[in-house]
């Protein structure tokens, strides 16, 4: 008997969540997988008295315990397992394991109460790849690291079902002539009705997650986002683990800071839809009944994720991706767009630059947008969060954000040449309303010079993503114009009142 590693990929996650137009639908098609990998583990661990499951960390004790997505209402687990086991050869495993995902398949259909020709469209769709490695004396990466480029290129090779007209999972989202749509949802197994799921109404709709904050004339309330947060560099930490036993502990970390972070989001006012990993994808207001907003909590996860893996000699970050919309905006239009700022949250000119940030985009019911980027718990993301602390009318912020747009070749040049900005100011600002509101123009003052010399010490990169003037090249003195410009127009559309039009 010798012992083997064998990884597991299943999908298709992303394909199935775009099948759904509502956070129940986004739940229960992040549930379907989180339960189909839950229910591999534990059948694994059924069948070999010797397997051991290194990812996600699940022990044999849980054997016994209830199905995880009924007690934490989230889809916990990725969609990925790797484990150990004593076997003759390699093709035993494979064998037995080709069973175990057949009879698993066949389980998931009954459990959605497929008809015997939606069995055979569940078998096709639910995509379950897997590769088991020979042993090795001395391996020099762990299991994830040298499975991981196998499951990568079976995942590029997938096997759809030609007529998917009879999917259980289909029908399960579009609902059927004799139930209104998302009641087949309510009726499934994953929401099971004495369950905490129901008992705390953690499914809701759009509308109602828009409507946490405070003022009901407000136009934030007609608002969500989506967020989407993925761990930085965590190959590198991967790298410095070798033993099974270190990988499992990792993997331990990963689902408490997930668990803590979901919590979190629950408390906040959102809806968590995938949290396994170091990946989360959730729904929330952007702000909530106490006043937090979005990017506060953001930052709570985040100093999370950093205790979660401060022990490990290499520390990963966090980034985060944020689409901001209206709450009769496409679904899946805003899931899109959150892994869309994601993706420009991670970018980097060089393997040196820290990833670490935050994206953003706000895109109001007019059409109009603003994004930006910023590093996390710095010197933009305090001047953000301070700007919307204090709380300006919609006029006085107009009337400063037309001034700033009007005289930016000017603020530019005096950055440029150290002027003293606080006179610069004086000048600008100069009729009788702006002196009733000096002292929030004295803090967009200092907020401006502060991301200024933040960006003038280390500039890779343009956190603007959108400027004032398209046809000028960056440069620190408007990139930093250009910041405290999209920051002033986010705080203006929290301040907005229902019923009022501004030209954007």
């Amino acid at each position: 008997m010798s012992q083997y590693h064998a990884a597991i990929t299943i999908g298709p996650i992303i394909e199935t969540l775009c099948l759904t137009s509502s956070p129940v639908g986004l739940w229960c098609a992040s549930g379907v997988f989180s339960w189909f990998s839950e229910h591999l583990c534990r059948k694994i661990l059924a069948k070999w008295e010797s397997a051991k499951i290194i990812v996600p960390y699940f022990e044999r004790e849980q054997c016994g315990q209830p199905y995880s997505i009924q007690e934490c209402g989230v889809g916990k687990y990725p969609d990925r397992i790797l484990f150990s086991v004593d076997a003759k050869s390699a093709k035993d495993v494979k064998s037995e394991l080709a069973k175990l995902v057949e009879t698993a398949k066949n389980e998931l259909a009954e459990k959605l109460e497929a008809e015997s020709d939606a069995k055979v469209k569940m078998i096709q769709y639910i995509q379950v790849h897997f590769v088991v490695e020979e042993p090795s004396e001395k391996p020099e990466k762990n299991c994830i690291l040298r499975l991981a480029d196998y499951l990568d290129a079976l995942e590029m090779n997938p096997t759809f079902a030609v007529d998917q007209t009879c999917n259980p999972i289909i029908t399960l989202f579009e609902g059927e002539s004799e139930k209104k749509h998302n009641q087949l949802l309510k009726d499934s197994f994953l929401m099971p009705k004495n369950s905490q799921i129901m008992r705390n109404e953690k499914i809701r709709k759009i509308e109602q997650i828009a409507a946490a904050p405070t003022g009901e004339h407000k136009k934030k309330m007609d608002y969500f986002a989506v967020v989407q947060a993925d761990g930085d560099r965590m190959g590198k930490v991967l790298k410095t683990l070798i033993e099974d036993d270190d990988v499992k502990e990792f993997s331990q970390n990963c689902l408490k800071y997930t668990a803590e972070a979901s919590d979190m989001i629950q408390k906040f006012g959102g809806v968590t839809i995938y949290a396994g990993g170091d990946d989360l994808l959730f729904l929330s207001p952007i702000e909530n009944a106490e006043g937090k907003t979005l990017f506060e909590l953001c930052e709570d996860i985040r100093i999370e994720f950093d205790a979660a893996f401060k022990s490990y000699g290499f520390k990963p970050t966090l980034s985060f991706g944020i689409a901001v919309n209206y709450v009769r905006y496409p679904l899946y239009e805003a899931l899109e767009e959150a892994r869309n700022m994601l993706e420009k949250a991670k970018k980097t000119k060089s393997d040196e630059e820290e990833k670490n940030k935050t994206a953003v985009l706000v895109r109001k019911h007019s059409g109009q947008s603003v994004q930006f980027r910023y590093p996390n718990g710095g010197v933009m993301y305090s001047s953000l969060t301070g700007l919307l602390k204090d709380n300006q009318n919609s006029v006085t912020m107009t009337s400063i954000l037309h001034k700033l747009a009007l005289y930016r070749p000017l603020l530019k040049q005096a950055l440029l040449m150290k002027s003293d900005m606080q006179d610069v100011f004086d000048n600008l600002f100069d009729s009788g309303y702006h002196e009733s509101v000096r002292s929030y123009i004295n803090i967009v003052q200092k907020k401006l010079v502060e991301i200024y010399n933040q960006i003038k010490d280390g500039m890779e990169e343009d956190y603007a993503l959108q400027k004032l003037h398209h046809d000028t090249p960056n440069t620190p003195e408007g990139t930093a114009v250009d910041m405290i410009y999209s920051m002033l127009r986010i705080v203006r559309f929290y301040a907005e009142e229902r019923g009022n039009h501004p030209n954007e």
